[in-house]
């Protein structure tokens, strides 16, 4: 992680899942920020398999992941730019969404005009399309995945 550290500095944490958390990064020598999504990996047995107790993913996991998101390039769909492995956890570096969840977009108006529910809609259709297009399934859409660009 040391190259991580020194090419970024982390800053807030803007999101949480499972076995996951993502934080603002900027580039040292750009200044130009990112999204870096810092997950936990599961822990080995002294066997040398994986602890079924212990939260987080596999290198598989993780890898499977990161193929996903490199083969997939549409403007609905975040960028992966770089990964940084280590034993505890690995970082991927994402495009930075600024404009917020839709879910909580939601929350605080408690409905949405018809042409912005028309738009959120069709963006998140054009990206599951792409995805399909491409052999990719989403097994786990939900409104929290949804951000505005």
């Amino acid at each position: 992680m040391e190259q991580f550290n020194k090419l970024y500095l982390l800053g807030e944490k803007i999101g949480d899942g499972n076995f996951a958390e993502v934080k603002i990064c900027e580039c040292r020598k750009t200044g130009k920020k990112f999204a870096a999504k810092i997950i936990k990996m599961k822990r080995k047995t002294v066997f040398g398999n994986y602890d079924p107790n212990s939260r987080g993913m596999t290198p598989e996991e993780v890898e499977r992941e990161v193929h996903v998101l490199r083969s997939i390039d549409h403007h609905t769909i975040v960028k992966l730019y770089e990964i940084y492995e280590h034993e505890d956890y690995s970082i991927i570096i994402l495009e930075l969404v600024t404009g917020g969840e839709l879910f909580a977009r939601v929350a605080e108006f408690e409905r949405l005009e018809e042409q912005e529910a028309v738009y959120f809609i069709s963006q998140t259709l054009l990206g599951v399309h792409h995805m399909h297009q491409l052999g990719i399934v989403h097994l786990d859409l939900k409104n929290l995945r949804f951000h505005q660009k």
